[in-house]
């Protein structure tokens, strides 16, 4: 698992080093993509997250055939629906990037990418439900194995009855990782205030920070379908205990982590770019924001828990809280009286306090039994 997200981020850590080659005006046209290519991965990620629980329920509950049906249909509706969503990318480029501060050449250069991006959607949408499911089997090596797949010809009440199932599951979870983007274009559009420079600062300590918690996300991932399957088997105790050794370590790993990227952060920012205000607000978040990333990983695992133990829309609200409840309203307020230290004090407060909210939802509400 870890392996496989380090691919995936190392991706996104290599295209903002070359990028930040070639000018601060190009790194900060990244910056503006980044919102709508999270947007892509969100969706791909919800699916994918619909997949995994549904398998591994049905698979804990039993029920192999409709486990393999099911693996049929969700991969048939994801690609239809990246389809759509590419599609709505390509026609709206220019009113949703204008809207977040891109204009003139870095317009230009945003466009430029993501007429590239968004067709390729269709290409990453696939694996991502693929290996979601296999997760929920239990299995994150083979592909062909596990005979997952019927290949019998779908129904139409099937892929309607299969859409329903990625809708309950999939459509929280893929609110919840838009979220992010929206967020995140909204953060944007008030750094933008301070220019192109510190919009590219923001850029590479954002990535930098994602590559840091991949311990984090790989936990949380691979831990989705023992509660699914557990959860899907009506097993209590193993579900509790699962829950525990996921928060905990998760907190654990983010603290760790903290410590080398607040001491070596203007040396790790340098990395990108070096001198001047990219590097500047890129070592400040740095040193600010890490400390607060116990709270972002029992947010994110507590959100992660929910989706998988059959309280999706609960989970999404969690995130719902962080971003756009605490992180929106701070961001704008902090930033007026203390400038761009105070965007990053708003990424503090935001972590802290949702996972105060998260750690109150397990006591608020009761875990329901499953009932598939």
């Amino acid at each position: 698992m870890i392996i496989g997200l380090l691919a995936i981020f190392a991706v996104d850590l290599a295209d903002a080093f070359w990028v930040a080659r070639l000018g601060t005006l190009e790194l900060a046209a990244l910056g503006f993509c980044f919102p709508a290519v999270h947007v892509i991965f969100s969706i791909s990620l919800g699916l994918s997250t619909a997949g995994t629980a549904v398998m591994a329920q049905r698979i804990g509950a039993g029920n192999t055939d409709g486990a393999r049906k099911f693996a049929r249909d969700s991969l048939i509706v994801s690609i239809l629906l990246m389809a759509a969503v590419a599609t709505i990318g390509l026609l709206t480029m220019d009113l949703i990037f204008s809207a977040i501060g891109a204009t003139g050449t870095t317009l230009a250069q945003v466009k430029s990418f993501m007429t590239v991006f968004y067709p390729s959607a269709l290409v990453l949408v696939i694996p991502m439900v693929a290996n979601g499911m296999l997760r929920g089997a239990g299995d994150t090596r083979w592909h062909y194995r596990e005979r997952l797949i019927s290949w019998s010809r779908p129904t139409w009440q099937g892929l309607v009855e299969s859409l329903r199932h990625i809708g309950q599951i999939g459509l929280p979870s893929a609110t919840t990782n838009a979220i992010t983007p929206l967020a995140t274009g909204l953060v944007t559009a008030v750094v933008a205030g301070f220019g192109d420079a510190a919009v590219a600062g923001l850029t590479t300590a954002m990535r930098i920070e994602v590559c840091a918690l991949l311990g984090v996300f790989a936990l949380a991932v691979g831990s989705f379908p023992v509660m699914a399957q557990n959860y899907g088997a009506g097993n209590r105790e193993r579900l509790l205990t699962a829950r525990k050794f996921t928060l905990s370590t998760g907190v654990v790993i983010s603290l760790v982590v903290a410590i080398p990227v607040y001491l070596w952060a203007a040396p790790l920012a340098g990395i990108f770019i070096s001198g001047g205000l990219v590097q500047e607000t890129a070592t400040t978040f740095l040193k600010i924001v890490p400390w607060s990333w116990a709270g972002f990983a029992l947010v994110f695992m507590i959100s992660s828990i929910h989706m998988a133990t059959g309280r999706p829309f609960l989970g999404a609200s969690l995130t719902l809280v962080r971003l756009i409840v605490l992180l929106i309203p701070l961001t704008w307020l902090l930033s007026r009286y203390f400038g761009l230290p105070g965007v990053f004090m708003a990424f503090v407060l935001a972590n802290l306090l949702s996972a105060v909210a998260g750690l109150s939802s397990f006591y608020l509400f009761k875990q329901r039994n499953h009932t598939q």
